[in-house]
């Protein structure tokens, strides 16, 4: 069973649309925030991320992936720091959202004010897939 969800804000309205399984639906009323990203950050810094938009990929037995199109005020962030910080994406109004560890993040076009900027959520366990092959010989001389 695999699970495809992608989310846009719309333009054109004051809600977001999600597609689940093709089809489009309202998500968020306008009186409610949309989606947040909350990252720990050691060095206290508020990146002032919004989203924009994400999709997200999960499946029995595979690490689920989710990439966010974001924006932010600040031009230039330090993208090194932000890689392996735990962060917490919410889109349900009931605080419901996904936790994992930043593993990409680039930086997109600059505008007048905002810079773009695009970060892949994996959840801790996908880390097993970075291993390498190390044999251990017990009671061997």
């Amino acid at each position: 069973m695999i699970w495809h969800l992608s989310c846009y804000l719309s333009r054109y309205s004051a809600g977001a649309f999600v597609r689940y399984r093709g089809e489009f639906r309202m998500f968020a009323p306008a009186s409610q925030p949309r989606f947040s990203l909350n990252i720990d950050s050691h060095n206290g810094i508020d990146h002032g991320f919004q989203v924009m938009a994400f999709t997200g990929h999960e499946a029995i037995n595979k690490p689920f992936c989710f990439t966010l199109e974001l924006v932010s005020e600040r031009m230039s962030l330090d993208l090194e720091d932000l890689l392996n910080r735990p962060a917490f994406l919410q889109f349900a109004p009931d605080e419901g959202g996904i936790h994992g560890l930043i593993d990409q993040v680039s930086q997109g076009d600059s505008g007048r004010r905002l810079t773009h900027y695009s970060i892949t959520l994996r959840p801790h366990l996908a880390r097993l897939g970075h291993r390498t092959n190390q044999r251990i010989f017990q009671n061997r001389t």
